[in-house]
Protein backbone atom coordinates (compact mmCIF):
# COMPACT_ATOMS: atom_id res chain seq x y z
CA UNK A 1 0.00 0.00 0.00
CA UNK A 2 1.22 3.43 -1.08
CA UNK A 3 2.09 5.84 1.85
CA UNK A 4 1.77 9.23 -0.10
CA UNK A 5 0.53 11.81 2.20
CA UNK A 6 3.62 10.55 4.59
CA UNK A 7 6.24 11.13 2.29
CA UNK A 8 8.01 13.70 0.55
CA UNK A 9 6.99 13.20 -3.73
CA UNK A 10 9.18 13.68 -5.95
CA UNK A 11 8.05 16.00 -9.25
CA UNK A 12 9.12 16.08 -12.60
CA UNK A 13 10.10 19.15 -13.67
CA UNK A 14 10.11 20.23 -17.48
CA UNK A 15 12.66 21.59 -20.15
CA UNK A 16 12.32 25.47 -20.98
CA UNK A 17 13.23 27.80 -23.41
CA UNK A 18 12.86 31.18 -23.87
CA UNK A 19 11.24 30.70 -27.51
CA UNK A 20 7.70 32.04 -27.71
CA UNK A 21 6.95 31.37 -31.59
CA UNK A 22 4.12 29.49 -32.48
CA UNK A 23 2.43 29.44 -35.88
CA UNK A 24 -0.59 28.86 -37.22
CA UNK A 25 -1.27 25.82 -40.04
CA UNK A 26 -2.64 26.15 -43.60
CA UNK A 27 -3.32 24.08 -46.28
CA UNK A 28 -0.04 23.01 -48.73
CA UNK A 29 -0.48 21.69 -52.20
CA UNK A 30 2.22 20.81 -54.66
CA UNK A 31 0.13 21.78 -57.58
CA UNK A 32 1.19 24.84 -59.41
CA UNK A 33 2.89 27.36 -56.67
CA UNK A 34 6.14 26.76 -54.79
CA UNK A 35 8.48 29.15 -53.54
CA UNK A 36 12.35 28.56 -52.90
CA UNK A 37 13.81 26.87 -49.36
CA UNK A 38 14.81 31.16 -48.44
CA UNK A 39 11.60 32.18 -49.25
CA UNK A 40 9.89 29.48 -46.91
CA UNK A 41 12.18 30.10 -43.97
CA UNK A 42 11.81 33.72 -44.25
CA UNK A 43 8.17 33.53 -44.44
CA UNK A 44 7.76 31.20 -41.54
CA UNK A 45 10.21 33.62 -39.45
CA UNK A 46 7.86 36.35 -40.35
CA UNK A 47 4.59 34.12 -39.59
CA UNK A 48 6.19 33.79 -35.75
CA UNK A 49 6.84 37.44 -35.45
CA UNK A 50 3.22 38.55 -36.26
CA UNK A 51 2.13 35.91 -34.23
CA UNK A 52 4.45 36.91 -31.10
CA UNK A 53 2.97 40.46 -31.67
CA UNK A 54 -0.66 39.83 -31.88
CA UNK A 55 -1.34 36.71 -30.22
CA UNK A 56 -1.81 36.26 -26.23
CA UNK A 57 -1.76 32.39 -26.47
CA UNK A 58 -5.89 32.13 -27.01
CA UNK A 59 -5.82 30.25 -30.48
CA UNK A 60 -9.62 30.20 -30.29
CA UNK A 61 -11.49 28.38 -33.03
CA UNK A 62 -8.86 29.26 -36.03
CA UNK A 63 -7.00 26.78 -35.83
CA UNK A 64 -9.19 23.88 -35.20
CA UNK A 65 -11.29 24.95 -38.57
CA UNK A 66 -8.13 25.40 -40.35
CA UNK A 67 -6.92 22.00 -39.78
CA UNK A 68 -10.14 19.87 -39.73
CA UNK A 69 -10.95 21.64 -42.86
CA UNK A 70 -8.07 20.26 -44.59
CA UNK A 71 -7.90 16.97 -43.26
CA UNK A 72 -11.66 16.22 -44.50
CA UNK A 73 -9.92 17.41 -47.67
CA UNK A 74 -7.21 14.51 -48.05
CA UNK A 75 -3.58 14.89 -46.17
CA UNK A 76 -2.50 17.08 -49.40
CA UNK A 77 -5.45 19.51 -50.51
CA UNK A 78 -4.79 18.95 -54.64
CA UNK A 79 -6.38 22.71 -54.96
CA UNK A 80 -4.76 25.34 -57.27
CA UNK A 81 -3.11 27.54 -54.83
CA UNK A 82 -1.46 31.13 -56.17
CA UNK A 83 0.89 32.91 -52.93
CA UNK A 84 -0.44 36.73 -52.22
CA UNK A 85 3.01 38.21 -52.93
CA UNK A 86 2.01 42.01 -51.81
CA UNK A 87 1.16 40.57 -47.75
CA UNK A 88 4.47 38.56 -48.37
CA UNK A 89 6.06 42.38 -48.72
CA UNK A 90 3.77 43.00 -45.36
CA UNK A 91 5.55 40.11 -44.06
CA UNK A 92 2.71 37.68 -44.40
CA UNK A 93 2.83 34.06 -45.88
CA UNK A 94 -0.91 33.15 -46.88
CA UNK A 95 -1.49 30.78 -49.09
CA UNK A 96 -4.99 31.27 -50.33
CA UNK A 97 -7.42 29.33 -52.14
CA UNK A 98 -9.62 29.39 -54.31
CA UNK A 99 -12.55 28.08 -52.27
CA UNK A 100 -12.37 30.47 -49.06
CA UNK A 101 -12.52 28.23 -46.86
CA UNK A 102 -12.00 31.21 -43.21
CA UNK A 103 -10.89 34.20 -42.76
CA UNK A 104 -7.35 34.85 -42.35
CA UNK A 105 -7.39 38.44 -41.61
CA UNK A 106 -6.84 38.45 -38.08
CA UNK A 107 -4.55 35.40 -37.81
CA UNK A 108 -1.02 34.47 -39.69
CA UNK A 109 -0.99 31.28 -41.83
CA UNK A 110 1.79 29.73 -43.21
CA UNK A 111 2.80 27.15 -46.03
CA UNK A 112 3.73 23.45 -44.58
CA UNK A 113 4.52 20.08 -46.43
CA UNK A 114 2.32 17.89 -43.95
CA UNK A 115 -0.59 19.29 -41.63
CA UNK A 116 -0.80 16.73 -39.47
CA UNK A 117 3.38 16.72 -38.92
CA UNK A 118 3.35 20.81 -38.53
CA UNK A 119 0.65 20.27 -36.03
CA UNK A 120 2.25 17.61 -34.06
CA UNK A 121 5.39 19.99 -34.29
CA UNK A 122 3.31 22.77 -32.31
CA UNK A 123 2.54 20.43 -30.04
CA UNK A 124 6.17 19.28 -28.73
CA UNK A 125 7.10 22.90 -28.42
CA UNK A 126 4.32 23.61 -26.55
CA UNK A 127 4.96 21.39 -24.40
CA UNK A 128 8.47 21.55 -24.35
CA UNK A 129 7.89 25.79 -23.39
CA UNK A 130 4.90 24.99 -20.91
CA UNK A 131 6.27 24.45 -16.69
CA UNK A 132 2.24 23.10 -16.00
CA UNK A 133 1.52 19.95 -13.87
CA UNK A 134 0.33 17.68 -17.18
CA UNK A 135 -2.39 15.02 -16.29
CA UNK A 136 -3.58 12.64 -18.78
CA UNK A 137 -7.18 10.66 -18.42
CA UNK A 138 -7.72 7.97 -19.99
CA UNK A 139 -10.49 4.58 -19.91
CA UNK A 140 -13.13 2.95 -21.92
CA UNK A 141 -15.48 5.22 -19.80
CA UNK A 142 -16.10 7.91 -17.54
CA UNK A 143 -13.00 10.04 -19.11
CA UNK A 144 -14.36 13.16 -20.14
CA UNK A 145 -16.11 13.33 -17.48
CA UNK A 146 -13.59 13.26 -15.10
CA UNK A 147 -11.46 14.83 -17.29
CA UNK A 148 -14.02 17.97 -16.80
CA UNK A 149 -14.74 17.23 -13.01
CA UNK A 150 -11.18 17.56 -12.63
CA UNK A 151 -10.50 20.57 -14.58
CA UNK A 152 -13.68 22.28 -12.57
CA UNK A 153 -11.90 21.29 -9.02
CA UNK A 154 -8.01 22.30 -9.88
CA UNK A 155 -9.79 25.60 -11.75
CA UNK A 156 -10.19 26.49 -8.00
CA UNK A 157 -7.00 26.50 -7.21
CA UNK A 158 -5.01 27.56 -10.13
CA UNK A 159 -4.74 28.15 -13.61
CA UNK A 160 -5.85 24.68 -15.23
CA UNK A 161 -6.47 24.20 -19.07
CA UNK A 162 -8.38 21.01 -20.41
CA UNK A 163 -9.14 20.04 -24.36
CA UNK A 164 -12.43 20.87 -25.35
CA UNK A 165 -15.22 18.23 -25.51
CA UNK A 166 -13.77 14.32 -26.22
CA UNK A 167 -10.86 15.73 -28.44
CA UNK A 168 -9.01 12.70 -27.20
CA UNK A 169 -7.42 11.19 -30.48
CA UNK A 170 -4.38 11.82 -33.26
CA UNK A 171 -5.82 15.33 -33.92
CA UNK A 172 -7.40 16.42 -30.96
CA UNK A 173 -4.84 15.92 -28.46
CA UNK A 174 -1.89 17.78 -30.27
CA UNK A 175 -4.26 20.51 -31.60
CA UNK A 176 -5.09 20.80 -27.46
CA UNK A 177 -1.48 20.84 -26.36
CA UNK A 178 -0.47 23.62 -29.70
CA UNK A 179 -3.18 25.65 -27.59
CA UNK A 180 -2.08 25.10 -23.85
CA UNK A 181 -1.42 28.71 -22.62
CA UNK A 182 0.92 30.53 -21.28
CA UNK A 183 1.42 30.94 -16.99
CA UNK A 184 -0.36 27.49 -16.43
CA UNK A 185 -0.45 25.92 -13.34
CA UNK A 186 -2.42 22.33 -14.99
CA UNK A 187 -3.36 20.91 -17.64
CA UNK A 188 -5.43 18.27 -18.32
CA UNK A 189 -5.65 16.19 -21.56
CA UNK A 190 -8.15 13.59 -22.22
CA UNK A 191 -6.23 10.88 -23.98
CA UNK A 192 -8.23 8.06 -26.01
CA UNK A 193 -7.88 5.24 -28.71
CA UNK A 194 -9.30 2.85 -30.93
CA UNK A 195 -6.45 0.54 -31.43
CA UNK A 196 -3.29 -0.51 -30.44
CA UNK A 197 -0.42 2.14 -30.62
CA UNK A 198 -2.79 5.08 -30.13
CA UNK A 199 -1.89 5.98 -26.81
CA UNK A 200 1.61 5.07 -26.92
CA UNK A 201 1.65 7.59 -29.75
CA UNK A 202 0.14 10.48 -27.89
CA UNK A 203 1.45 10.48 -24.17
CA UNK A 204 4.93 10.80 -25.61
CA UNK A 205 3.43 14.20 -26.76
CA UNK A 206 2.12 14.73 -24.00
CA UNK A 207 4.53 13.71 -21.09
CA UNK A 208 2.39 13.49 -18.44
CA UNK A 209 3.57 13.69 -14.80
CA UNK A 210 0.26 11.87 -13.90
CA UNK A 211 -2.05 9.54 -15.32
CA UNK A 212 -5.87 8.50 -13.89
CA UNK A 213 -7.29 5.44 -15.42
CA UNK A 214 -11.30 5.59 -15.08
CA UNK A 215 -12.02 1.58 -16.64
CA UNK A 216 -11.26 -1.14 -18.59
CA UNK A 217 -14.60 -2.09 -20.13
CA UNK A 218 -16.20 -3.47 -23.39
CA UNK A 219 -16.64 -0.26 -25.23
CA UNK A 220 -13.71 -0.84 -27.77
CA UNK A 221 -14.13 -4.78 -28.45
CA UNK A 222 -15.14 -4.29 -32.06
CA UNK A 223 -11.55 -3.14 -32.69
CA UNK A 224 -9.66 -5.28 -30.06
CA UNK A 225 -11.63 -8.35 -29.59
CA UNK A 226 -11.02 -8.90 -25.75
CA UNK A 227 -10.85 -7.03 -22.45
CA UNK A 228 -7.26 -7.81 -22.30
CA UNK A 229 -5.91 -6.24 -25.19
CA UNK A 230 -7.95 -3.21 -24.34
CA UNK A 231 -5.95 -3.12 -20.77
CA UNK A 232 -2.76 -3.64 -23.04
CA UNK A 233 -3.80 -0.29 -25.02
CA UNK A 234 -4.72 1.91 -22.33
CA UNK A 235 -1.99 0.35 -20.44
CA UNK A 236 0.35 2.73 -22.75
CA UNK A 237 -0.75 5.33 -21.16
CA UNK A 238 2.35 4.51 -18.47
CA UNK A 239 5.34 4.40 -21.39
CA UNK A 240 5.74 8.16 -21.06
CA UNK A 241 4.90 8.80 -17.51
CA UNK A 242 7.12 10.47 -15.61
CA UNK A 243 8.40 7.92 -13.25
CA UNK A 244 8.76 10.35 -10.79
CA UNK A 245 4.72 10.88 -10.99
CA UNK A 246 1.52 9.04 -10.33
CA UNK A 247 -0.85 6.34 -11.73
CA UNK A 248 -4.60 6.71 -9.83
CA UNK A 249 -6.21 3.88 -10.95
CA UNK A 250 -9.78 2.43 -10.36
CA UNK A 251 -9.05 -0.62 -8.45
CA UNK A 252 -12.46 -1.98 -8.63
CA UNK A 253 -12.09 -2.30 -12.57
CA UNK A 254 -10.85 -5.30 -15.06
CA UNK A 255 -7.42 -5.73 -15.26
CA UNK A 256 -6.18 -3.20 -12.67
CA UNK A 257 -3.63 -5.78 -11.26
CA UNK A 258 -2.08 -6.34 -14.42
CA UNK A 259 -1.72 -2.42 -14.95
CA UNK A 260 -0.48 -1.73 -11.95
CA UNK A 261 2.11 -4.43 -11.94
CA UNK A 262 3.13 -2.68 -15.43
CA UNK A 263 3.30 0.63 -13.75
CA UNK A 264 5.78 -0.97 -11.10
CA UNK A 265 7.54 -2.83 -13.87
CA UNK A 266 8.27 0.37 -15.23
CA UNK A 267 9.65 2.02 -12.24
CA UNK A 268 6.56 4.48 -11.91
CA UNK A 269 7.19 5.60 -7.85
CA UNK A 270 3.50 6.60 -6.98
CA UNK A 271 0.26 4.35 -7.51
CA UNK A 272 -2.76 5.50 -5.62
CA UNK A 273 -6.06 3.31 -5.55
CA UNK A 274 -9.82 4.22 -5.66
CA UNK A 275 -12.73 2.25 -5.10
CA UNK A 276 -15.26 0.62 -2.83
CA UNK A 277 -12.91 -2.21 -1.28
CA UNK A 278 -11.16 -1.66 2.02
CA UNK A 279 -7.63 -2.16 0.20
CA UNK A 280 -7.86 0.87 -1.53
CA UNK A 281 -5.80 4.24 -0.89
CA UNK A 282 -9.25 5.69 -1.19
CA UNK A 283 -12.08 4.17 -0.09
CA UNK A 284 -15.82 4.68 -1.22
CA UNK A 285 -18.05 4.65 1.77
CA UNK A 286 -21.33 5.86 0.93
CA UNK A 287 -23.42 8.75 -0.63
CA UNK A 288 -26.96 9.88 0.57
CA UNK A 289 -29.26 12.11 -1.69
CA UNK A 290 -30.52 15.04 0.23
CA UNK A 291 -31.93 18.30 -1.33
CA UNK A 292 -31.19 16.87 -5.21
CA UNK A 293 -27.45 16.57 -3.74
CA UNK A 294 -25.19 13.36 -2.81
CA UNK A 295 -23.40 13.80 0.46
CA UNK A 296 -20.48 11.32 -0.68
CA UNK A 297 -18.16 10.21 1.90
CA UNK A 298 -15.19 8.05 1.46
CA UNK A 299 -12.00 7.46 3.30
CA UNK A 300 -8.56 8.69 1.70
CA UNK A 301 -5.55 7.22 3.70
CA UNK A 302 -7.24 6.58 7.02
CA UNK A 303 -9.20 10.33 6.85
CA UNK A 304 -12.71 10.73 6.57
CA UNK A 305 -13.95 13.24 4.34
CA UNK A 306 -17.40 14.28 2.52
CA UNK A 307 -18.11 16.54 0.13
CA UNK A 308 -21.81 17.31 -2.54
CA UNK A 309 -22.15 16.00 -5.54
CA UNK A 310 -24.93 17.05 -8.20
CA UNK A 311 -27.79 14.08 -8.20
CA UNK A 312 -26.29 11.70 -11.21
CA UNK A 313 -25.14 8.46 -11.76
CA UNK A 314 -23.14 6.38 -9.55
CA UNK A 315 -20.11 6.41 -11.72
CA UNK A 316 -19.83 9.98 -11.61
CA UNK A 317 -19.35 9.58 -7.54
CA UNK A 318 -17.02 7.03 -8.27
CA UNK A 319 -14.83 8.83 -10.81
CA UNK A 320 -14.91 11.98 -7.93
CA UNK A 321 -12.63 9.69 -6.07
CA UNK A 322 -9.55 10.12 -8.44
CA UNK A 323 -9.48 14.54 -7.48
CA UNK A 324 -8.69 12.98 -3.87
CA UNK A 325 -5.72 11.51 -5.20
CA UNK A 326 -4.57 14.91 -7.01
CA UNK A 327 -5.05 16.21 -3.73
CA UNK A 328 -2.93 13.76 -2.27
CA UNK A 329 -0.22 13.75 -4.93
CA UNK A 330 -0.07 17.50 -5.22
CA UNK A 331 -0.66 18.39 -1.58
CA UNK A 332 -3.41 20.33 -2.40
CA UNK A 333 -6.15 21.25 0.56
CA UNK A 334 -9.45 18.71 -0.15
CA UNK A 335 -11.68 21.43 0.77
CA UNK A 336 -10.60 23.71 -1.50
CA UNK A 337 -11.14 21.56 -4.65
CA UNK A 338 -13.75 19.37 -3.45
CA UNK A 339 -16.47 22.51 -2.58
CA UNK A 340 -16.22 22.85 -6.75
CA UNK A 341 -18.13 19.29 -7.43
CA UNK A 342 -21.48 20.38 -6.39
CA UNK A 343 -21.98 22.72 -9.40
CA UNK A 344 -20.58 19.59 -11.73
CA UNK A 345 -22.96 19.19 -14.72
CA UNK A 346 -22.63 16.35 -17.22
CA UNK A 347 -20.40 17.07 -20.14
CA UNK A 348 -22.74 17.86 -23.27
CA UNK A 349 -23.08 14.34 -25.29
CA UNK A 350 -23.03 12.37 -22.29
CA UNK A 351 -26.39 11.38 -21.30
CA UNK A 352 -27.81 13.99 -23.52
CA UNK A 353 -29.48 13.12 -27.19
CA UNK A 354 -29.21 16.18 -30.27
CA UNK A 355 -30.20 16.12 -33.59
CA UNK A 356 -28.89 17.71 -36.60
CA UNK A 357 -29.58 17.03 -40.26
CA UNK A 358 -27.08 16.70 -43.57
CA UNK A 359 -27.97 19.02 -46.08
CA UNK A 360 -27.84 18.69 -50.05
CA UNK A 361 -25.02 17.13 -51.11
CA UNK A 362 -23.10 17.64 -47.70
CA UNK A 363 -20.76 14.68 -46.29
CA UNK A 364 -20.95 14.03 -42.67
CA UNK A 365 -16.87 15.17 -42.25
CA UNK A 366 -18.25 18.78 -43.96
CA UNK A 367 -21.38 18.79 -41.71
CA UNK A 368 -18.66 18.49 -38.76
CA UNK A 369 -16.93 21.80 -40.03
CA UNK A 370 -19.95 23.34 -40.58
CA UNK A 371 -21.01 22.72 -36.73
CA UNK A 372 -17.31 24.32 -35.92
CA UNK A 373 -18.04 27.62 -37.78
CA UNK A 374 -21.58 27.76 -36.70
CA UNK A 375 -20.58 26.84 -32.68
CA UNK A 376 -17.49 30.07 -34.13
Amino acid sequence: TNTLPNTNLDTATDNDTNTHTRTHVCSHTDTTTDTSTNTNTNANDNANTKYNKNNNGDNSYDIIIVILMMITRGRRVKKQTRVNRKRKRKKKNTIKHKENLINTKNITTTKVDNVLDALERMAKNARMRSKAKFIAVTGSVGKTGTKDMIHLALSKVASTYSNESSYNNYLGVPLSLARVPPNLNYCVLEIGMNKKGEIRELVKLVKPEVAVLTAIEKSHLEGLKSLKNIAYAKSEVLESLDKKGCLIINNDTNFSQYIKSKAKKLGIRNIITYGKGSENNIRLLNFSLSNKKYLVQALCYGKKISWLMPSLGEHWIHNSLSILGLAVYFKIDFTKILGALSSFEVPQGRGTVSYTHLRAHETKANLGCRLLLEKK
